[in-house]
């Protein structure tokens, strides 16, 4: 026996290459060299055979095709020879190698029948296998499947003449092998006709017979199975059942099989599942696969924490329930909502969302029509999951199924049982029924930009249907209301229709009350017409809807509000600051809670006038220490309060200072004992009373705050709003921003103010008179004097800074111009610092266009010795912004005017003594911004050239004089630094380069 070249020996170990493109080309190499090479072929042939129980990579399937093509066309040797060969290499009465050489026996076996050179051989090689098949049990379903498909590449005569003598005692009576009953299943259709004469399972026709397998006959075909080949069958089973439209008659034999043993129970209901799944096709398929079973033991899994064993399952019901929703999904259009409900009311059982998060259930529900809308709702609302799934979808669903979902709620919330245990139930139902009506508005809001509340005349048409059925005298309250005439008419009839909904429907009896009284307050406002009075009662009535806890409430007043905006008056600003800033106690109703709370406050006061002093008592306090080793005289501030009612409390009883000093009491008998004991029960309740009313005072209010906040976003944001009411709010809003900042109460709300005065501040496309312009930047400037807080004083900038541009398009009138240049030059000549810098500067900084030929005023200011370093600074950085590319491009000549004025200024500024005291190093950096700024426009540059290039020059020529060590620039660097990004020095080169 001759080996073959090395380079086909080499291609025997790439036929175990896992990369199929190397595994082909060595497999064509040891093929071209079996056909083509006799004095070798016999070494290949016996490699090729011995190679077929190597477990190594991919050697069984190199080899295996291998073989296969080289038998191919002509086998190069006998049946008898390849036999003989097989058993000598693959010994099968080694136990250590017993299993592996099986494997290549029944390799061999299936190349032979593959290859088609040995079809008369067929019977005698399918009895090796069945063989074969006896004695190693793992390989039964695979022998089957390999006789199955070279039987089905056989005409029925051919099957029944060369080859049925050999299958037929193994298919004889009620009773099979597994493997013989798995190739049953797959030749039922080819060879039915044959099957039927010895299978009493199997009809001439092709089809099993299904009614006649009984669970027993299954159970023991599977019980003899290999674990993993189990499935296998179950596969072919169900493919089976679904060609002959007995689906759910084989699913089901299955899932009894797989409940047999609880131990393994799970484990199997879930296989048996996944291979359904992937067989199913259509919602009936999916339904039937669903079962109750598996339903049960998924909800289970869903509420396990922290049994190990059960969690073992976990990844497997995930990965199911991942291939449940893409099945769900895949459903086409045109299926029923019939046939998917019932696995809508599966899905819900099993909690499948616990497992997958894909909305599964929710895109189920989109599907559903009227009918099955009803039936979800009032059979599948029983949990908080199913209610957070239909507010999903809600919006989704066209008109109908919207006014079938409400119609269903609206019964159910009205109907609900009254008991305390269904209390949470039925506010649950109620919840959803509001959420639902909420959605059918659409609010939007662009903070400054945009905002409207806007209800479609097909939602509304479904409101006033469900309001008209069972409300009492809606007839006369709607036409009182549209009385009122407008859209504010028609939106108080929305109004008072979903309070109607909301009366009826509403679990709290007190709620309910308050919804009845509200909509009398309606109806006496529609009486009393169209006026202002009017107004500001239904902006109250509004506000106080907001301060009810209920999160449905802020939509309807939004709703109403947007028509209330055309009409809007400038004391309606104050109206609603005024809520925004009034005590917890006063927002909620509780005047003695007031009282404490003003209590409380003055106390805070103290405390903080403590802080301010605390050097001083911090001496007192260690004195004291010294002087009294007493506990009981370091426990703090005593609280006069308390003290005052237990005295009440306990009377005659209570030590007062002159007993202390005094003789022993001889104490009380038991009668006063306990009066005394009532009396203290009956101070210390009152006291902790009076905690919990300012506790609940101020969980009412803060959230009232932040409503009111958002109330006039929408009024500053809305078109509707006349632009002399959006200015009126500005004052307002900033006073009240004032209080809360320097309060530091109420943070939340405090944030939301801010955050509307800075919308206030960019609000585009508003106009207004000059005169209430001037006269509110006067106000600010006022407020300014009792502002100290720098956060109040950069919001004030950020006001005035936009008044200003109101009035400037593009330029400012003289008066105008005079104010804000009048403003500036008061905080120059100010004794005090009561005008705040940013507040001097914001109109400048903001509108520099308009005071472009001012720029020579602020550069003297700037250099003018006599004012403080400070305001020189801000003046230096209203020049800078003056002198920007944009603003001298606009100013004709401003660029050489501001030169020519630079000049000689910034040459003094330049010119150092050696005293390092002089220099200011924030004012320096911004010198050196604006010489470095300037020198880039050519009409500056000509006027500061000739000037400062010999300064600059003499500056660089002493650097380590000037800039390093302890010179005059060097302390600049980090000032240099934050206003421009570079040092002193690297300025100064750039001003000189530039001035080239």
């Amino acid at each position: 026996m001759v080996r073959p070249s090395q380079d086909v020996l080499d291609h025997f170990y790439g036929l175990a290459d896992c990369d199929d493109t190397k595994r082909l080309k060595s497999v064509a190499a040891i093929v071209n060299n079996v056909k083509s090479h006799a004095d070798s072929r016999d070494y290949c042939m016996e490699r090729l055979i011995g190679g077929l129980c190597s477990s190594r990579a991919a050697a069984r399937i190199g080899y295996a095709v291998a073989l296969t093509h080289s038998l191919v066309g002509g086998a190069p040797w006998s049946l008898k020879k390849i036999i003989e060969q097989m058993e000598k290499s693959l010994d099968l009465s080694d136990r250590e190698t017993a299993n592996n050489n099986a494997i290549g026996h029944h390799l061999v076996y299936a190349c032979l029948l593959d290859s088609g050179s040995f079809k008369k051989e067929t019977s005698s090689i399918i009895d090796k296998q069945l063989s074969l098949s006896s004695r190693f049990a793992f390989l039964s379903l695979s022998i089957g499947d390999v006789i199955a498909t070279a039987l089905l590449q056989m005409s029925p005569t051919e099957v029944k003449k060369e080859v049925w003598s050999s299958l037929k005692p193994s298919l004889k009576g009620a009773s099979l092998k597994p493997e013989m009953a798995y190739l049953c299943l797959i030749l039922r259709k080819h060879l039915g006709g044959l099957l039927a004469e010895s299978v009493p399972y199997v009809s001439s026709d092709g089809r099993l017979k299904w009614a006649d397998i009984s669970e027993t006959f299954l159970n023991d075909l599977l019980k003899g199975m290999d674990k993993g080949i189990a499935y296998l069958f179950v596969k072919q089973w169900l493919i089976s059942a679904k060609e002959d439209g007995e689906w759910e008659i084989g699913f089901m034999k299955v899932l009894k099989w797989a409940k047999r043993d609880e131990h393994t129970a799970t484990e199997r209901l879930l296989r048996v599942t996944a291979v359904g799944l992937t067989l199913a096709d259509n919602a009936k398929q999916i339904s039937t696969v669903i079962s109750e079973d598996l339903v049960s033991r998924m909800s289970k899994l869903s509420k396990v924490k922290g049994n190990p064993i059960i969690k073992i399952h976990l990844s497997t019901v995930s990965s199911l329930a991942s291939a449940l929703t893409a099945k769900v999904i895949g459903l086409g259009e045109g299926t029923k909502a019939a046939d998917v409900f019932p696995i809508l009311v599966s899905l819900e059982q099993a909690h499948v969302d616990a497992f997958v998060k894909a909305r599964t259930m929710e895109k189920i529900l989109e599907r559903m029509d009227e009918e099955h809308v009803k039936l979800y709702v009032t059979k599948c609302i029983s949990s908080p999951s199913s209610l957070r799934r239909l507010l999903s979808v809600f919006p989704q669903w066209q008109t109908p199924n919207r006014k079938t979902a409400l119609n269903a709620l609206f019964t159910i919330a009205k109907e609900a049982d009254s008991s305390v245990e269904k209390k949470k139930e039925r506010e649950e139902t109620f919840g959803t029924l509001t959420q639902c009506i909420d959605s059918l508005f659409k609010i939007k809001v662009k903070g400054g930009e945009q905002a409207s509340a806007t209800l479609s005349e097909e939602n509304e048409e479904i409101l006033m249907k469900m309001v008209k059925k069972g409300e009492e005298g809606w007839k006369n309250a709607e036409k009182t209301i549209k009385g009122i005439g407008g859209e504010l008419a028609r939106c108080l009839v929305v109004l008072y229709g979903c309070l109607s909904l909301w009366k009826r429907s509403s679990p709290d009896e007190e709620e309910r009350k308050e919804y009845g009284e509200t909509m009398k307050e309606i109806i006496t406002i529609a009486k009393n017409g169209d006026n202002e009075e009017n107004n500001m009662v239904l902006l109250d009535l509004l506000v106080s809807l907001l301060g009810q806890s209920r999160r449905f409430h802020r939509t309807l007043v939004c709703f109403v509000f947007s028509a209330m905006l055309p009409k809007a008056k400038e004391e309606w600003a104050d109206h609603l600051v005024k809520v925004i800033t009034s005590s917890d106690a006063e927002l909620a109703g509780d005047k003695g809670d007031e009282e404490e709370e003003m209590e409380g406050d003055d106390d805070d006061d103290e405390e903080g006038d403590e802080e301010m002093g605390s050097g001083e008592e911090d001496d007192e306090d260690a004195e004291e220490s010294e002087e009294d080793d007493d506990d009981l005289a370091n426990m703090g501030e005593v609280n006069t309060e308390l003290v005052e009612k237990l005295k009440k409390a306990l009377g005659k009883a209570a030590v007062t200072e002159d007993d202390e000093e005094g003789e022993e009491s001889d104490g009380v008998d038991d009668e006063v004992m306990f009066k005394l004991d009532q009396g203290l029960v009956a101070a210390f309740k009152s006291i902790g009373g009076a905690q919990t009313r300012s506790e609940e005072a101020s969980r009412f209010a803060k959230p009232l705050r932040m409503r009111v906040c958002d109330l006039l976003l929408f009024a500053v944001s809305s078109k509707d709003t006349p632009d002399t009411v959006k200015i009126s709010f500005i004052l307002p809003l900033l006073r009240a921003t004032k209080r809360m900042v320097v309060e530091r109460k109420n943070e939340d709300s405090t944030k939301k103010l801010i955050e509307l005065v800075n919308i206030m501040s960019h609000i585009k496309k508003i106009s207004a008179e000059e005169s209430v312009v001037l006269s509110m930047v006067s106000q600010i400037e006022k407020e300014a004097l009792t502002a100290t807080n720098p956060f109040i004083h950069d919001i004030m900038a950020s006001i005035t800074g936009f008044l200003c541009s109101l009035l400037c398009r593009p330029s400012l009138s003289s008066s105008s111009h005079s104010a804000f240049l009048g403003l500036f030059d008061r905080f120059i000549q100010q004794d005090t610092n009561a005008i705040p810098a940013p507040l001097a500067s914001a109109a400048i900084a903001r509108c520099p266009t308009a005071f472009a030929k001012d720029t020579k005023t602020f550069l003297k200011v700037a250099f003018d010795e006599k004012v403080r370093i400070f305001r020189r600074t801000e003046a230096l950085q209203c020049a800078l912004s003056l002198t920007r590319k944009d603003v001298l491009r606009d100013c004709s000549g401003g660029a050489k005017i501001a030169g020519k004025t630079m000049a000689p200024l910034a040459k003094m500024a330049l010119t150092f003594k050696g005293e390092k005291e002089e220099i200011k190093p924030r004012f320096m950096a911004m010198l050196l911004k604006l010489l470095f700024q300037l020198a880039e426009n050519d009409e500056a540059k000509s006027e500061l050239s000739p000037i400062l290039s010999p300064v600059l020059e003499s500056l660089l020529s002493k650097e380590a004089e000037i800039f390093r060590g302890s010179g005059p620039l060097s302390k600049c660097n980090s000032a240099c630094q934050r206003v421009a990004n570079r040092s002193a020095l690297s300025l100064i080169q750039g001003i000189n380069k530039k001035l080239q």
